[in-house]
Order: structure tokens, then sequence, then C-alpha cells
């Protein structure tokens, strides 16, 4: 009796340890480069499968891995500030790695109108008219330029 017992429970975990070796190879992978128009690589790109609710992070050669994906195709939404998102479709299939190449281009904004404000010379330059045009030799020193000497005991 015993001895069918433990054929049993051997059984068992033979039996489920198969079903996860069988789970485990219906997975692959996904990896790829992230770069831009110039083949400047990209860190820290925000790389994102929505149906999984799973992603990664590109590292500082642009290279990114997403692993233990399902298989199936899934869109691939990658992010990074300044670019425009892109979406890619990607093929998963069991026990194997999908690559993926992606440029980004940058996103622009474009200006209606720029305003260039610029204000009139300041104490020191009032100062240093002031030393000029002196008839004695002075050393004339505006308020805001003591604030910056290292000691203000002048």
């Amino acid at each position: 009796m015993k001895t069918k017992m433990l054929f049993r429970s051997i059984s068992v975990i033979l039996f489920l340890a198969g079903i996860s070796i069988n789970a485990q190879s219906q997975r692959g992978n996904i990896q790829g480069v992230i770069s831009d128009v110039n083949g400047i690589y990209l860190p820290g790109a925000n790389v994102f499968i929505p149906e999984l609710n799973k992603g990664a992070i590109s590292d500082f050669d642009g290279l990114f891995n997403i692993l233990g994906v399902p298989e199936g195709t899934y869109t691939v939404q990658i992010s990074y500030l300044g670019y425009e998102d892109v979406e890619q479709d990607v093929i998963v299939n069991p026990g194997r790695t999908s690559t993926l190449k992606v440029v980004m281009t940058s996103s622009s904004m474009d200006l209606q109108e720029v305003q260039v404000v610029g204000w009139g010379p300041g104490s020191q330059a009032r100062a240093l008219n002031t030393q000029k045009t002196n008839i004695n030799i002075t050393n004339v020193v505006s308020t805001d330029q003591i604030g910056k000497f290292p000691d203000a005991n002048i």
C-alpha cells in the first residue's frame, strides 16, 4: 500500500514537472536595439508590451531584453523623451529569441514667434563709466560686484 502511494506521489510530481517544463518551452524572448536616425543609441528608452503588461528599459548601448514572453504576436511600444513614439509588431516563437531594430525620429515643435528681451547696462556699467570719466585716479566698484567678492570687507 505504501509503495502504491509513493509511486502515485512520484507520478504526480513528474506529471507536474512535465507541465511546468512544457509551459516554459512555449515561451520566447524579445531583444532589440534602439537608435535614432543618425545611428546614435538611445539609453533609457521605455519598451512595453501592453497586452502582457511587461516591458524593459534600454541600456547604455540601446539594447533591451524581454524574457519569458508567451508565444504569439504582440505590438511593442517604444517611447523616449524628445522622440516620436514607435509601435512595432513582433512574432514570438517558443524557445526562440525575436529581434527588433528600432529607429526613432525626433519630434519637433513649430513655434509661432520668439521674443528676445534684453536689459540695459546695470550698476557695473555705471561704475566703470564713472571710473573712466573721473579726473582723478579712482577705482569704482558697484555694490553688485562687491557682493560677488569672497571678502565683502572692502
